[in-house]
């Protein structure tokens, strides 16, 4: 079998659909920026999903040991429901039966005022634009770094609270200075005879597959949530009732901050499984790493070896990195004796 990297350099024949980093023409692609966009557009899947999942997932597992009868019994049956269905069934009921058919078409397009319109091609908003790009990424540096100071706060000594403070309201204001600086304009999308141009685009199989992954990882992840917190001593619930915590502080603040010993270790294998089910996109025409580089790629090349080799390893890193960053996070919680 023939092993040549050298094909990494030609121009592919195929042009990539989505491509949110880079402005991919057919012609001028060649094969290696085809591999950099597919893992890119499947870490944005991956991302959203686990975010998304995560909420809905605390949201449904709380509500399914809630004391009304309502919403404890609908918790139950989305999860039983979603955790039962293969995942490829739930992609295709989503995409083909449940988003495609309600959207209108193109010359019909719900338009979400100058925020940007909805059609069966995608969503597309208004792209915001910087005419000193150099000064907006400082702004975003500058508060993701608040940001990681405000969440390393939480550890700091009583007396440094209000320094904490003082520090966050002069970086939000330095944000907000320097983004004027940067001179900010929207670009809405505009309907044009052969498509829409302008804005930013988000396909809808992006869609379809992001939903799909969130709904389902969500059903495990709310049984995770709810085993979390029945395993907190009960003698801890009403001690925080007797001293006057309404139920809603309760969880907030004696239960889920110990049930979340439990619920880690379980989540971080649902993580990894939403990444290795990303790989549904091509169902859906997605053009994730498995759709434009195992599937159009390898077609083209011929190069199994080495584009199987490359996806092997894309995957195991991501899900070694994610399991990585997990396990710290959870170590970190662990009650430590003395």
């Amino acid at each position: 079998m023939l092993i040549d990297t050298s094909f990494l350099w030609s121009v592919a024949s195929f042009k990539v659909g989505f491509s949110p980093f880079a402005d991919l023409r057919l012609g001028e692609t060649r094969y290696w920026q085809v591999f950099v966009v597919g893992a890119g557009n499947t870490l944005i899947v991956v991302i959203a999903g686990i975010v998304s999942s995560t909420l809905l997932g605390v949201v449904i597992g709380v509500a399914r040991l809630s004391a009304n009868l309502l919403a404890r019994r609908l918790a139950s049956a989305y999860i039983e429901t979603f955790r039962n269905l293969p995942l490829l069934l739930q992609v295709f009921f989503w995409h083909f039966i449940v988003i495609l058919p309600t959207l209108p078409a193109r010359q019909q397009s719900l338009v979400l005022g100058p925020g940007g319109m909805l059609n069966r091609e995608g969503l597309f908003l208004s792209l915001l634009s910087f005419a000193h790009p150099s000064l907006a990424w400082a702004a975003v540096a500058l508060a993701a770094l608040a940001f990681v100071v405000l969440l390393g706060s939480g550890r700091a000594p009583d007396g440094s609270t209000r320094h904490v403070a003082v520090a966050c309201i002069v970086s939000l204001l330095a944000v907000a200075g320097l983004l004027w600086a940067a001179v900010p304009s929207f670009e809405p999308p505009q309907l044009a005879r052969m498509g829409v141009v302008g804005g930013f685009w988000i396909p809808i199989p992006l869609m379809s597959l992001w939903w799909a992954l969130t709904v389902s990882t969500a059903a495990f992840i709310a049984e995770a949530v709810r085993a979390g917190i029945i395993a907190v001593p009960a003698g801890q619930r009403e001690a925080s009732r007797s001293l006057g915590f309404t139920p809603f502080q309760s969880l907030k603040l004696i239960e889920l901050p110990q049930a979340l010993r439990i619920i880690i270790p379980p989540t971080i294998s649902q993580y990894l499984n939403l990444l290795k089910n990303s790989s549904l996109a091509v169902a859906v025409g997605y053009d994730d790493i498995v759709n434009i580089w195992m599937g159009a790629t390898l077609n083209q090349t011929g190069q199994a070896i080495i584009v199987i080799a490359v996806t092997m390893i894309f995957f195991t890193t991501f899900s070694l990195l994610t399991s990585l960053l997990m396990n710290m996070y959870n170590s970190r919680m662990q009650i430590r004796e003395r």
